[in-house]
């Protein structure tokens, strides 16, 4: 085949791992396959379960536009141009449905609609069942509820950012929500930052396997559940409350009852946040530190801010929101009206968020935890190694009696003489 192409004075198509060995630390943030003008690259999953591009030689032509392309090859196309102010909120919508649907405060929702009733759309992630997420457009509010809630497996990003562009040239309003990674591959394939476009990241804890997830469903096969995907996957169900880190993982299955198991009993939940299990990349994420963050919204969760306002109506959740651009406060002003928002010390927010500022170290035996999750299934992978206790609600409770107390002096003030 090289032969042929140089016959024809055309560049020597590029190796099929070219990208996977040039490239350590990368991603799958899907820029290099969405410039790639003959499609010839793919994302299979490497072997821990993580997409990693393929060139396919058949059709490569070389132009080297993959490797141009790349923000971790090229920090320049990780930094901003100019200086931006942030501003740090503690937030959650008043649409109760909606905030309980939601990972944290559901913040996403109300922006996200905005947007639509401007005439724009909304790119986001949503997971069928127990299929691998994907990023989708969507155009009505219908379309939107998909993209509630955390999906803690790596999203494909196919051709999203090829229809972002093609939406922005028409001139619509685009709203994009990702991973930190996702939106510097999105930046990076524009090349631009146009002012019709809005981004949301969201804080990230790291990447977790595939391969992880899918020894979590051979667990419930043992458990007598047929051989198949469940129907639905919530991995932030919080029929028991957010505050105090009360979630779970909850998954339908077709004529099974539905399985729950909370934070400190999941075991993928479990395997997750051992932080082993994680892409290589993460250990090294070029995203960290708030001078690296790209997009106009940072939304997260407003971990542990009970311990400081206790009489806040927070059981079902409380987002983390930082604003990166002026646009951004624009649509937290024009939204008003549908959320609560309150301002709060940028160091309540970075101190529960480590993940904005510091990536974790990799494991000198995560090499060593992959073979035995995949010999030995997730069961064996927790026993070898046992994972930290989630936080127990009760001894913040007697350790901080006052504050306590001082919650249901409120909560019982305001039922009874602020109602209405």
């Amino acid at each position: 085949m090289s032969n042929e192409f140089k016959q024809q004075g055309r560049r020597t198509p590029l190796e099929p791992d070219r990208l996977r060995s040039e490239v350590a630390d990368c991603t799958g943030c899907g820029a290099c396959g969405n410039i790639c003008p003959r499609d010839s690259i793919s994302f299979p999953p490497d072997d821990h379960g993580f997409f990693k591009p393929f060139i396919n030689p058949d059709t490569c032509i070389g132009c080297r536009a993959c490797l141009n392309v790349c923000p971790i090859l090229h920090p320049e196309k990780r930094k901003r141009k100019h200086h931006v102010n942030k501003h740090y909120y503690c937030a959650w919508v008043k649409d109760s449905a909606v905030r309980v649907s939601s990972s944290s405060g559901g913040i996403f929702t109300p922006i996200a609609e905005y947007i639509l009733r401007q005439g724009g759309c909304v790119f986001g992630v949503r997971m069928d069942g127990g299929d691998s997420p994907h990023v989708c457009m969507a155009e009505t509010p219908e379309e939107l509820v998909a993209f509630r809630g955390s999906k803690y497996l790596q999203a494909g990003v196919g051709d999203a950012y090829r229809q972002v562009k093609a939406e922005l040239k028409k001139g619509r309003l685009v709203l994009y929500s990702g991973t930190p990674c996702q939106i510097g591959g999105l930046l990076a394939y524009l090349g631009k930052r146009p002012d019709n476009l809005l981004t949301i990241e969201i804080i990230c804890h790291g990447v977790p396997s595939r391969t992880a997830f899918d020894k979590y469903l051979e667990d419930f096969t043992e458990k007598g559940r047929e051989k198949r995907m469940p129907e639905s996957v919530n991995f932030r169900d919080k029929r028991n409350g957010w505050i105090y880190s009360q979630y779970g993982v909850a998954m339908s299955w077709k004529d099974c009852p539905e399985s729950y198991s909370q934070l400190g009993h999941d075991l993928f939940l479990s395997a997750f946040l051992s932080d082993k299990l994680l892409n290589k990349c993460c250990y090294s994420c070029r995203y960290v530190g708030l001078d690296n963050h790209l997009a106009d919204f940072i939304l997260g969760d407003a971990w542990m801010i009970w311990k400081y306002f206790p009489h806040w109506d927070i059981r079902d959740g409380v987002s983390a929101v930082i604003t990166c651009s002026e646009r951004a406060e624009q649509i937290l002003r024009n939204i008003s009206s549908e959320i609560v928002l309150k301002p709060v010390p940028k160091r309540l927010i970075l101190r529960h968020n480590p993940a904005l500022m510091h990536h974790k170290e990799l494991p000198e035996d995560r090499e060593q935890a992959f073979e035995i999750l995949k010999q030995q299934g997730i069961r064996a992978y927790l026993k070898a190694f046992p994972p930290q206790p989630p936080p127990n609600p009760w001894k913040w409770r007697l350790t901080h009696p006052f504050r306590w107390s001082l919650n249901i002096v409120v909560r019982v003030y305001e039922h009874f003489f602020l109602k209405g």
